[in-house]
């Protein structure tokens, strides 16, 4: 606040200043690892469904019953594709973050290896011993 302060006062103030701003930003990253699955994008795309699912009707209802019709199935669609690619992409990612675990812990390293390969690949073949 004051430019005349002394330097442990400034170094204070912007260490407080960071530390606030690194907890107010830690959710972000915490919701965007990949290993539990990125949570944060299954948010998005849930919220994005419930926007449309109230927004698309509100929209027709200005306009006429036609219109109320049509945006009552627009949303509703939004809503179940939103929903299913969420929880799905969701689950996948989960999958996939347990399957390269199992790999680590399989101390196989051929096994290891094709996970790798058919990972890189985004093959979906099940992984079975030769």
């Amino acid at each position: 606040d004051n430019v005349f302060e002394n330097g442990t006062t400034i170094v204070n103030s912007l260490k407080e200043f960071y530390v606030n701003e690194g907890l107010k930003q830690i959710y972000k990253v915490i919701g965007s690892l990949e290993i539990i699955g990125n949570p944060s994008q299954l948010l998005s795309s849930l919220g994005t469904g419930v926007r449309d699912f109230f927004y698309e009707p509100a929209l027709g209802i200005v306009k006429s019953p036609t219109a109320l019709g049509v945006g009552v199935v627009k949303g509703t669609l939004s809503l179940v594709s939103h929903t299913t690619s969420g929880v799905f992409s969701f689950a996948s990612k989960v999958s996939s973050q347990v399957g390269t675990g199992v790999a680590t812990l399989s101390m196989d390293d051929d096994f290891k290896q094709r996970h790798a390969r058919m990972q890189r690949a985004g093959d979906d073949r099940k992984f079975t011993r030769k």
